[in-house]
């Protein structure tokens, strides 16, 4: 066999090693984000474990390759080991996980130390595989680097393995992960490994041996060779910038595409797949370029300008990603606007990185006998800088620099790298590089351009376009983890992260002081709490309101803690409680490693669709939880109802209910619930919600929020018409899709799942979940409540509201037993008496009107207008005059009797109706319509 041919059988192998390398490296993450927590330390230290192996194996390997007769045979070896390797890292991962509780109490108050200590635990666990990644590359080389450089087999042996990264990125994020979980996927690459080794061993057979670096001429000194110093600085220096314009890019995408687990593998396969174009164009046009030093230069040159030119694309991607969004309810729709969107901003500087790596390799102006050292070295180099690039980026680049001078900085490596490779003597050269100069610094200067937030933090991905005018900008920062935003628009701030809007002032009061208050009432002992998310700080603020309370909060962002002070006057400044902690970590990562008992657990993170987030949904999160909770301990974790299916939200009730004995669900609002679960029975007795009162009575500002934003000012007000499920009926509600699965670490059903129905309108007619929660809503639970309880006429308004909530969701029956239930209690509220006839077939309608027009004219009125809307048109002017003889002021009355008379074809009646409902209130909108359509109708 020819090494032409031989190199082509080896291309399909090092396509299939790419693509396996880059599933590993998606699938470490995330079996590291539930060890370590998905914090932006903690995912640094995975990176740089990570890439440390890829550049120790590069290093140490390439140059065992040039003593190598038959590399392609060690290139087998390091397929084989690598797929072995990554059959026992689930184990290593389950031991390291069981010693994280020993390491957290004595680690976590030290962040760097801490730090230290994930990265070295990591190393230990994915190093080994990693290390062998890293020389692959250099082994294969070495063997196809005929005579001549080693720069042309370099680049296209690049090309072929990150084309093969980019298809294993491609595969893995949008259907590995989905359909076979994290043991499936890792199974899969891990078989491709040996099959890869196997092909290389009997590939290896069928070539000749190779001259080894002993027995064949080292190459001449080539005295145009760029000095190896140099070269490798530039290596080095790259591989930084590279690495800072890719987590800039990425949190730009994540901002202007949402956080899901899509929109970041879109991003991650448009860089490699820029880099594998690039590392071709390398290998098609090398043998036409006369200076590659010249080449070099230039290639960062047009990486620089177009880098910083496509930055100045950001604000209007950013719209046209708004306008849009009704594409993205389909997934062609949506990989389209992703990669698109992706494309614009990272492909040409992309395809420069691409071409300039194996330019490196090329000025090394080596030959066969030490192809493996030349690239082996110039691998380690450039991924020694992707390292610190890796570590220092979130919490240096972006946490101090902003993305805008992070860009600046990455982009002004890239320069320096330039100056380094171009040739500095003759007049030629000099001119060449003082126009290179000005180009670059031009780029640098488009990159280092501040963006307006009220642009591309406004979460146009999921709200569509938002005019930026009238929103003010009160605090904007570019955090470690994520952008936090806080805007005034009228009367209502909101903070956003990552665009998409996690607390406001007025409009989700009810959800962040809910899901403090409700939960305590069914829990008034409880003492110890922990939140997951600090948001706006209002749940954390609330909570402490209740004395003895000691309240630990995770917050991953910093920024968001920071930006808390915008929301003062409605979070209770937890800050300036004593007995406050704010824990600056992953909230999963602090509950597998504290060793407190907590009374109450509320986890609010954000929404589940966002890549990191789904594992604080899963089972394994769930048991950690049922540990660390004290024998009465409550668990109550927000649940969204918008861009959230039926089976999504079934499939988180199914988990929960399936790590926990007993479970219930509070229904904040259509759009926000709280499901509890506990190891102790949930349903508080009547002595619990009278201690609960009791509790209450003592606290005002707690009853003020109550009032306020919550309906009520006492605890069974509160609860009735919110606490709607019990186990029977959140069974109940699970049993209405078919599937029986719950959501794990292993299978990531939600991550992958609930991001496919964000963008969902009419398409998908299982959005709205509300209906399908009240539609389960039985009688015997609630009945329990309102007699247990021991319920009074202080809660019948609060039983009126629960039946109408049941009845606007259909769920008649139901509501009527409501209502019956409170007319036992008050049978003379004319309310419920009017709302009972309105929804029984066999009232006398006039009668009840009758009976109550005197004391609650508004409550007939609404008979009325039923009997009018239900076209009996006798009986509604009948109600309405009854009403007019207690209340002859009313205009909105003589509007409605007008009408019912007009349908009654009696029109004298109805124009002295008309004109008596104008006189009374000649600016009525609707009197006015109406009376001059009666008139029209007069002429005609």
């Amino acid at each position: 066999m020819g090494k032409v041919r031989g190199l082509a059988a080896a291309t399909a192998l090092f396509f299939v090693s790419g693509a396996t390398g880059l599933a590993y490296e998606v699938i470490w993450f995330r079996r590291f984000s539930h060890i370590w927590g998905a914090s932006t330390l903690a995912m640094a230290a995975v990176v740089s474990s990570f890439l440390l192996g890829l550049g120790i194996g590069a290093h140490f390997l390439g140059r065992r390759a040039d003593r190598m007769s038959a590399p392609l045979r060690g290139y087998g070896w390091c397929e084989l080991a690598i797929g072995l390797l990554a059959l026992l890292i689930p184990l290593e991962c389950s031991l390291l996980a069981a010693t994280t509780g020993a390491l957290y109490p004595a680690l976590s108050g030290i962040p760097f130390l801490y730090t230290v200590v994930r990265f070295l635990l990591t190393f230990l666990v994915i190093g080994p595989p990693c290390i062998l990644m890293g020389g692959t590359f250099p082994l294969l080389v070495k063997q196809f680097t005929g005579p001549g450089e080693v720069g042309p087999t370099a680049g296209w042996l690049y090309a072929v393995n990150t084309g093969g990264a980019a298809i294993g990125c491609y595969l893995a994020g949008f259907h590995l992960l989905p359909g076979l979980g994290l043991s499936g996927t890792n199974f899969l690459a891990a078989s491709l490994n040996v099959a890869v080794a196997a092909g290389a061993f009997l590939l290896a057979r069928r070539l000749d041996p190779i001259a080894t670096a002993a027995e064949a001429p080292a190459a001449p000194a080539d005295p145009a060779a760029t000095r190896p110093v140099t070269l490798y600085a530039a290596a080095a220096l790259t591989g930084f910038a590279a690495l800072l314009l890719q987590m800039v890019w990425t949190r730009q995408l994540c901002v202007m595409l949402g956080g899901s687990t899509y929109a970041l593998t879109s991003t991650l396969f448009v860089i490699l797949l820029g880099i594998g174009v690039g590392s071709l164009i390398f290998r098609a046009s090398i043998p036409h370029i006369a200076h590659p030093d010249r080449a070099a230069a230039a290639s960062l040159a047009v990486l620089i300008l177009t880098a910083g030119l496509t930055r100045l694309l950001a604000p209007s991607l950013t719209i046209a990603v708004g306008l849009s969004k009704e594409l993205r309810s389909l997934p062609f729709g949506n990989a389209a606007v992703c990669l698109g969107a992706s494309a614009a901003l990272e492909l040409i500087p992309s395809i420069c990185m691409g071409f300039n790596f194996p330019l490196l390799v090329h000025l090394t102006r080596r030959g066969a006998a030490d192809a493996g050292r030349a690239v082996g070295t110039v691998y380690a180099w450039n991924t020694a800088g992707s390292i610190v690039g890796a570590a220092a980026t979130a919490p240096v680049g972006l946490a101090l620099l902003g993305s805008a001078n992070t860009m600046g900085a990455g982009l002004s490596l890239y320069f320096i790298a330039l100056w380094l490779l171009h040739p500095t003597r003759g007049g030629r050269n000099f001119v060449a590089l003082a126009l290179l100069s000005a180009i670059c610094l031009g780029g640098i200067y488009f990159g280092a351009t501040k963006l307006d937030p009220r642009i591309t933090d406004q979460g146009m991905y999921l709200y569509g376009y938002r005019n930026p005018e009238g929103r003010n900008v009160l605090y904007y920062k570019e955090g470690a983890a994520c952008n936090v935003i806080v805007t005034e628009h009228f009367i209502d701030r909101a903070l956003a992260v990552n665009g998409k809007v996690d607390a406001t002032s007025q409009g989700d009061m009810d959800m962040q002081l809910g899901i403090a208050y409700l939960p305590r009432f069914l829990r008034p002992e409880a003492k110890n709490v922990l939140v997951i998310g600090y948001g706006s700080g209002t749940t954390s603020g609330a909570s402490l309101l209740f004395p003895g309370t000691r309240l630990t909060c995770c917050e991953i962002e910093p920024a968001v803690f920071a930006a808390s002070e915008y929301f003062s006057g409605v979070n209770h400044q937890p800050d300036r409680n004593p007995n406050f902690r704010i824990v600056f970590d992953d909230g999963r990562s602090h509950l597998q490693g504290t060793d407190e008992k907590y009374d109450l657990i509320l986890s609010e993170p954000s929404n589940p669709w966002l890549a990191g987030v789904a594992s604080l949904f899963t089972r394994e999160f769930y048991e950690i939880c049922r540990k660390k909770l004290g024998e009465r301990g409550l668990l109550g974790q927000w649940i969204q109802l918008y861009s959230f299916s039926e089976a999504e939200y079934a499939l988180v009730i199914r988990t929960v209910t399936k790590s926990f004995k007993h479970a219930a669900l509070i229904r904040i609002s259509s759009s926000d619930t709280v499901l509890l679960a506990s190891d102790a029975p949930i349903l508080p007795d009547r002595a619990t919600i009278d201690a609960s009162q009791k509790l209450l009575d003592g606290l005002p500002e707690v009853k003020s929020d109550l009032q306020r934003h919550l309906e009520g000012d006492n605890v069974r007000s509160v609860l009735l018409p919110r606490l709607l499920l019990d186990e029977a009926g959140l069974k109940r509600l699970a049993a209405r899709t078919v599937s029986a699965s719950i959501n794990t670490d292993l299978n990531l059903r939600l991550e992958f799942d609930a991001p496919l129905r964000l963008f969902s309108s009419e398409l998908n007619p299982e959005r709205d979940v509300d209906p399908s929660i009240v539609g389960v809503v039985e009688t015997p639970w609630l009945r329990s409540m309102i007699e247990g309880w021991g319920c009074t006429q202080a809660q019948t308004p609060a039983m009126r509201s629960l039946a109408g909530t049941l009845q606007k969701q259909g769920v008649t029956q139901v509501a009527a037993d409501v209502l019956d239930l409170a007319l036992v209690i008050d049978p003379a509220d004319p309310g419920l008496a009017a709302d009972r006839a309105l929804w029984a077939k066999d009232q006398d309608l006039v009668k009840v009107a009758t009976a109550i027009h005197e004391r609650a004219p508004d409550e007939a009125l609404k008979i009325g207008q039923e009997l009018y809307r239900t076209s009996k048109y006798d009986q509604a002017v009948e109600v309405y005059r009854r009403i007019l003889e207690v209340h002859p002021r009313s205009a909105t009355v003589w509007e409605g009797l007008g009408s019912a008379l007009e349908c009654l074809k009696k029109w004298d009646e109805a124009g002295e109706a008309y004109g008596k409902a104008f006189e009374i209130d000649p600016l009525n909108a609707t009197v006015k319509k109406s009376r001059e359509k009666f008139e029209k109708r007069e002429k005609k």
